[in-house]
């Protein structure tokens, strides 16, 4: 018999994926990390600028990293990362997580500002 999963609970559990990619993907947590890519980006700054008004953001942000299917290690491990380095005091840390993007490199590897539409 199927069940009933509220949109809530998908659109949390896709948040926990998609930060624990950019976890993975941050070279200051792993130092061979590769680069995260841009269909994970794109929904964290979605949410984040949906979201950032919502005083229970946060919690949010806590519960998606627990709805990640994750181990208890692993999500301890990503709800520290979340709430201490990308998301601080409430705001998410658009430009670091672009930096973890292939597209913030240019061909030449010099550096592409963070478009416009992401701040």
């Amino acid at each position: 018999m199927p069940t009933h999963v509220s949109a809530n609970v998908k659109e949390l559990k896709e948040l926990g994926k998609n930060l624990y990619a950019a976890m993975r993907a941050d070279w200051e947590v792993n130092p061979n990390a590769p680069s995260l890519p841009i269909d994970y980006f794109k929904p964290i700054v979605a949410w984040f600028q949906a979201h950032r008004d919502d005083p229970s953001m946060m919690d949010d942000v806590l519960e998606s990293c627990t709805r990640a299917g994750l181990f208890a290690d692993d999500r301890s491990e990503l709800q520290d990362y979340a709430t201490g380095t990308l998301f601080r005091n409430g705001i998410l840390d658009v430009e670091r997580l672009w930096s973890m993007t292939a597209e913030s490199s240019g061909e030449w590897g010099d550096d592409v500002p963070l478009p416009v539409e992401y701040r």
